[in-house]
């Protein structure tokens, strides 16, 4: 059996043994309100307690809901989705690709720079 006072983070999933209690569970669910709990409800990890409780613990601190959660981040953490991987890979060439045109563009107007003036006035002139 595990006390767990008012303020405190549950250790571990369980069952509650108190008639009633309140816990913050935000962290893990995302819910903006407080989970009221009564004999026999489940208790997770990583929850804060409103009030003070007593439970039964569950399961032990590798399986608890909150370890799962760290390690479905971790895993997420240090794999890429497969829309990052394509653009890794398409990225360098499309890069150099890129400087290419713009390098011939230049290269281009350099080159043919009174050719484009001169027509520029010609067309000037028709209209």
């Amino acid at each position: 059996m595990l006390a767990v006072q008012v303020g405190g983070v549950v250790p571990l999933d369980g069952v509650l043994l108190s008639e009633s209690a309140a816990s913050d569970e935000s962290s893990l669910t995302g819910e903006s309100m407080y989970a009221q709990k009564s004999r026999g409800d489940t208790i997770l990890s990583g929850s804060v307690a409103l009030t003070s409780l007593k439970y039964n613990a569950s399961t032990i601190a590798c399986e608890s809901s909150y370890q799962q959660i760290i390690k479905l981040t971790q895993a997420a953490r240090n794999s890429k989705a497969p829309v990052v991987k394509l653009a890794n890979k398409i990225s360098l060439p499309f890069t150099f690709l890129a400087l290419l045109i713009a390098l011939l563009a230049w290269f281009f107007l350099v080159i043919f720079r009174d050719l484009l003036r001169c027509s520029f006035w010609l067309r000037r002139v028709h209209y």
